[in-house]
């Protein structure tokens, strides 16, 4: 983000805030409200690739089953521990 403000406000008033880029586009009109479709469209692509993306990140692994370790929420496989209720 550093990198796109120290590059962009110089050459031409990057926004990458949508909030700060549609509210003046639609006072203003004409050519930058023709660029507003931008801000609309990329978190809509972006929303569903990591849709089609974060299963497969999340796949288990080969050869282990939920019911030889636990995973937190992470996603890291934990051995399984005695609980309080489970002493005897």
């Amino acid at each position: 983000m550093t990198v796109i403000h120290l590059v962009g406000i110089p050459l031409d008033g990057t926004s990458v805030n949508p909030a700060r880029s549609i509210g003046p586009a639609l006072f203003e009109g004409g050519a930058a409200l023709g660029h507003i479709w931008v801000f609309i469209l990329a978190p809509l692509v972006g929303g569903a690739l990591a849709a089609v993306v974060a299963p497969l990140l999340k796949a288990t692994p080969q050869g282990i089953s939920n019911n030889d370790a636990r995973a937190d929420q992470t996603g890291a496989n934990m051995p399984r521990t005695r609980t309080a209720r489970s002493r005897h």
